[in-house]
């Protein structure tokens, strides 16, 4: 789902079906609540200067919960974060 959600919103598909927004059309090919949606997709957009992370997370080696508290204390520090997100894994899963 994370590789769709991605591919939705890197490539504008969803213009291409006169969608205003990826949310929008992600919600009605899907069902699912727009804005869960759009939360899918902000995630999905934070993690894409966190490749390492991302695969963690995809690999099912990071926790959704893990990857939200990692995003959630980057503010100032994203750099760092992206530079060290190698050593942040290896802590958290040991």
């Amino acid at each position: 789902m994370s590789r769709f959600v991605g591919s939705i919103d890197t490539h504008s598909d969803h213009a291409l079906d006169g969608a205003r927004s990826a949310a929008g059309w992600m919600a009605a090919a899907t069902g699912v609540d727009k804005r869960r949606c759009g939360r899918l997709l902000a995630f999905d957009r934070d993690l894409r200067h966190l490749s390492l992370v991302r695969d963690a997370w995809r690999s099912g080696r990071l926790g959704t919960d893990k990857v939200n508290a990692m995003l959630n204390v980057r503010d100032g520090v994203e750099a760092q974060l992206v530079r060290d997100q190698a050593d942040l894994i290896g802590a958290i899963t040991g």
